[in-house]
């Protein structure tokens, strides 16, 4: 019972558009970082320090504008969306490398 009231409580109507528009930033910052060259580790902790970044600084201004309120489960589904991402995009990048290596 308690289990249930604390996920309702965390899963908010917009927790999947900030998952989903982490992921998104993570997986353009990322893609980015790669055409630049960087390796991937560096790339990768450039997209999530980046996305994060962006996340709290949206949890911020929300916090900021009046009749609103800093989100935690906002941002901790952000989190969720920069796991998502960076699977996604570590998926994607093992695919082609051995996809060429044929």
């Amino acid at each position: 019972m308690i289990l249930t009231l604390l996920l309702c409580s965390w899963l908010t109507v917009d927790a999947p558009l900030h998952a989903g528009a982490s992921a998104g930033i993570y997986g353009t910052a990322y893609g980015a970082a790669r055409a630049m060259h960087c390796d991937p580790l560096k790339a990768a902790l450039l997209a999530g320090g980046g996305t994060l970044a962006v996340g709290v600084a949206k949890e911020t201004r929300d916090a900021l504008m009046p009749g609103n309120y800093w989100s935690w489960s906002g941002l901790a589904a952000n989190c969720v969306g920069i796991a998502s991402g960076a699977a996604l995009t570590a998926g994607i990048e093992w695919t082609v490398k051995r996809w060429r290596t044929r």
